[in-house]
């Protein structure tokens, strides 16, 4: 025989009685799944030697999942690596996704998935087992979901867990869970504004540049101010105060300084990011001043005068004590006012 460990014959001697009979026992244990062809040869005493021709296909327990397979995987007895993908998944979350397992080969399908590697990796696997899954004439398909749980302390960036499927008397397949771990984030441009100096009453508006630089969407919100600086949040007005920015993405925040007296303003914009315990900030200074004017002197009393007189002429001097320019007319002298005198 050209294959002794796949097919064996018993017994392989004997005698067998006048009028009696002789059953042998031909045994085909296949080690991989392919077509095998093999013969033995049968002498009985001084006659011809009989040739006798066997053949048989090996089979095995096979399933298909409804998952993308690994392209250069060899398909027999080792079984198939299919990917489960997971995306991006933030630190805390969970995500769920289903696929089917069909047996496509003849015998039932049965096998029990590793618990303990799937509690490590927070996967959960639903069912985590299968018993008896037909095959042909009328094979059968069964739904698994599998979800990943993220916990608070994962780190960071991609993981892979190789979950085998091992098939009872048949190869392991193995499902390769992929899953990036990620937080939400923003990077702040120009996130210290100073106002520098303003007339008191009027406003200054300045921006700061938002930007997602992470591969899921960044919730974002104006929190509220804390500690002694937070007297001074109300000269500052934020807007938009809330948005959500794709990966990616950027956007500008106009922060206004309306102040109402004239002195130093200070305060930090507290900027909260969805998912992320991260503290974000906007430093906000800056001083107002009050238009000033001084005059000299303060009361202009005139000696007495003649009637018909050429009159008398006294010096008011005005001057202003701010850096920035003043508009001085006076209601009651001005022509085009046409105010009368009181």
């Amino acid at each position: 025989m050209a294959h002794p460990k796949i097919v064996q014959v018993y017994p392989m001697s004997g005698i067998i009685s006048g009028y009696d009979r002789q059953r042998f026992i031909v045994m085909f244990t296949p080690g991989i799944a392919e077509r095998v062809s093999d013969q033995f040869i049968m002498k009985i005493g001084p006659f011809p030697p009989e040739h006798i021709s066997i053949g048989g296909t090996g089979i095995f327990p096979q399933i298909n999942m409804s998952l993308d397979a690994i392209s250069g995987q060899p398909v027999g007895p080792t079984g198939e690596t299919y990917v489960c993908d997971f995306g991006n998944v933030i630190v805390g979350q969970s995500r769920k996704r289903t696929f089917t397992v069909t047996n496509i080969g003849y015998y039932p399908v049965t096998y029990e998935l590793d618990k303990k590697l799937l509690s490590n990796a927070g996967i959960v696997v639903e069912p985590d087992s299968i018993r008896d899954l037909p095959g042909h004439p009328e094979p059968e398909s069964v739904e698994v979901s599998v979800t990943f749980q993220s916990r608070a302390n994962d780190e960071l960036g991609s993981r892979i867990v190789d979950v085998p499927f091992r098939l009872a008397e048949g190869p392991i397949y193995t499902v390769q869970m992929r899953v990036n771990i990620t937080i939400p984030e923003i990077n702040m441009i120009n996130e210290k504004l100073d106002f520098g100096d303003i007339i008191l009453n009027r406003c200054k508006m300045m921006y700061v540049q938002l930007h997602n630089p992470k591969e899921v969407p960044c919730e974002w919100s104006v929190g509220k101010q804390m500690g002694p600086a937070a007297k001074d949040s109300k000269f500052f007005k934020v807007e938009p105060m809330s948005g959500v920015l794709a990966p990616g993405s950027r956007c500008n925040v106009e922060v206004t300084f309306t102040p109402t007296e004239g002195r130093s303003y200070m305060t930090r914009i507290p900027i909260k990011v969805a998912h992320n315990p991260q503290k974000y900030h906007i430093a906000c200074r800056g001083q107002a001043t009050e238009l000033a004017l001084s005059f000299s002197p303060q009361n202009m009393d005139h000696t007495p005068i003649l009637p018909h007189s050429s009159g008398a002429t006294t010096e008011l001097i005005v001057r202003n004590d701010t850096c920035y320019p003043i508009e001085v007319f006076s209601v009651d002298f001005d022509t085009k006012v046409k105010c009368p005198l009181k």
